[in-house]
This record gives C-alpha cells, structure tokens and sequence, in this order.
C-alpha cells in the first residue's frame, strides 16, 4: 500500500472538512489526497501525502456511523498508541496520529508492505515460504497478546454463543425462510451453542483479544511485521484470534484439507503446527477435543456471517466458495467429535 504511482485524487466535502485538523496536528499545509479512495463495508479509506512530513503517507479511515458504534475511532486509535508505545523492530502496529470524534475518524501512519494474505495466496504451492509467513504471524500475535497480558481465566460461553444467536437473529430479519431451508447450518449454529455451554467457566489463557485477525490485517515486509484493525474491546481466549488467523490462511488454497488432518486439527495440519510452534504458548490445557470445538466455533460463526444477504455478485461468487470449503470442514469436524 504506497504512494509509488498513485495519482492526485480528489478532496471530497468530508476529507476537506478533515484537512484543517491534520495541518494544526503536523505543522504541514501540504496534504494532498492520493488515488482513489477504498469502499469498504463500514468505512472508506482515503490516502493523503505531504512532501514535508515525516511519514511520507497516512491513512484516513472514516467509519460509517450507521454501522459501526460511535466510538470505534477512538477506540482503535487509543489502542494503536499503546501498542505503539510496545512496539519493537520486528512487531509493531502503524503509528496512530489523529483521531476525530465527530466524524467518527481516524488517522494513522501507511504501510508500504504486502499483507500476509498476498503472501499466502502468492506462495501457495511454496511450502517453505508460506509456513515462514505462518511463523511471522504467530509472533506477532504472541507479541500482540503479551503486550495486555495473557493470564488463565474462566471460559465464558456468552462470547461464542450470543454472537452467533444475534447473526441467527439477523437471517431470519432478512430472510424468515433461510435457516428452514438449511437444515445443516441450524445442526452447526446448535451445535456450537452446545459446545460454548459445555465448556463455560473452564480455565484457559485469556488475553485482550485483536478480534479480527486474518491474514488481510498482518503487513509483512521481511522481518518486520504491522498488525492493524484490532477492534475488539474485551479479554477472550488467545484461541479465538488464532482459530481466525487458521481459518482464513487455508481459505485461498487451490487443493482442500486432507479429511484426516481436519479430523485431527480441524484446520490444515501444518498451519496449525507451525502456528503454535512459533505462537510458543503451552498446550498442556489444549487437547484435540477442546481443539476441535474451538475451531468448529469459528468455522460456524464464518458460515453464519456468509449466509446473510450479499448484493454484489462478484462477492456471492467469491462467499458460494468459501462456503461450501467451510461446509466441508465442519462436516469432518463433527464426524471427529462424535
């Protein structure tokens, strides 16, 4: 994501009324937008360089307030200064510079790197080279837990469970018929549920979670690693940001999992290998069975997300997929928990 080849863009009404703010904060007037700015689903993101800072190019994240809370900028951006503040050669999160309340807004430093996520799907035949992005990744997340402290802490079912009820909720708003039409996603969403309530209050590692940590939200330039978009707010299971991280680094592969190594890992054998191993947290507390409920977790709240209405084609496409590689694992998941 840099500024090489990136055209002068437009200032639109809400960037110019952002500007001001940002020449007050770096004592530059230079600002410019670059390039076109990225449509997400909750926020755009704007590109702004300036010849006479220090950073040659920031970030402008601008959150939809219809759907995200009010104070996601702020939060996320409180966040970045004390994991900034942590920081070390190797990990690190993009340097936080202004964060606007009203426009619910953020501004922050540009990485000039290529995301795991690119990597993974660039050397997926190259078996050497993706488990070295693997091990990136694990420690950064390690470095990412330790930095708030990662301590056994009892289980809690409502973080599993009341998540994927309110997604139930959402399809059935959406479509009253779906779910009745989908008999196998109704046997995961209870199964789930179950599983969450069988393990309440047992003790495991605990940390402040990322919350979303995929392979799209790790830059990896040698031996540098920048994790962004850590939104989550509360202390869960170290498990949860690696269950993620596992599920989405296979999703791009061209052959599927072997059905043993799901019945095994419920995800690819050596991902979650050379995760752990680089991750370095005992497994003591962690056997197959817990394991594979955990990751079944993951898998079911993913295929419940897929299922809500998508407008886009090219994205239903891309979700019909996903869906039926993660349909496949939970199946041989199941048959392993039985």
């Amino acid at each position: 994501m840099g500024i090489n080849g990136r055209r002068k863009g437009k200032v639109s009404r809400e960037v110019a009324g952002i500007l001001p703010r940002l020449f007050s904060k770096t004592c530059c007037e230079d600002w410019a937008v670059a390039g076109s700015p990225l449509k997400r689903r909750d926020c755009d993101i704007y590109f702004l360089t300036s010849p006479s800072y220090r950073l040659p190019e920031l970030v402008l994240k601008i959150y939809r307030k219809d759907l995200v809370e009010g104070k996601i900028a702020r939060s996320i951006h409180n966040k970045a200064r004390r994991y900034h503040g942590a920081a070390n050669p190797a990990c690190s999160v993009p340097e936080p510079i202004l964060f606007l309340q009203d426009e619910n807004a953020m501004l922050m430093e540009c990485v000039d790197a290529p995301s795991a996520g690119f990597l993974l799907m660039k050397n997926f035949h190259a078996g050497e080279k993706r488990q070295a992005v693997i091990r990136k990744a694990a420690l950064w997340l390690r470095w990412f837990h330790d930095a708030s402290g990662v301590a056994d802490e009892p289980l809690r079912a409502s973080s599993y469970s009341a998540p994927l009820l309110r997604t139930r909720e959402k399809i059935n708003a959406a479509s009253p018929t779906a779910l009745s039409r989908d008999p196998f996603l109704i046997h995961c969403m209870e199964s789930a549920v179950r599983f969450a309530h069988d393990m309440d209050g047992l003790a495991i590692p605990h940390t402040l979670a990322h919350g979303d940590f995929t392979p799209f939200n790790l830059f990896i330039h040698r031996d540098r690693m920048v994790g962004f978009d850590f939104r989550a707010n509360r202390r869960l299971p170290v498990t949860h940001d690696i269950c993620r991280f596992l599920l989405y680094s296979d999703l791009y592969r061209i052959t599927p999992a072997g059905a043993a190594e799901l019945r095994k890992y419920g995800c690819r054998g050596n991902d979650a290998e050379t995760f752990m191993d680089a991750y370095g947290a005992g497994r003591d507390w962690l056997d197959e069975r817990l394991w594979l409920k955990l990751q079944f977790m993951e898998i079911t709240r993913r295929i419940s997300s897929l299922t809500l209405p998508r407008t886009r084609l090219r994205k239903r496409m891309l979700r019909f997929f996903e869906t039926a590689h993660l349909r496949r694992n939970a199946r041989h998941i199941l048959d392993a928990l039985k």
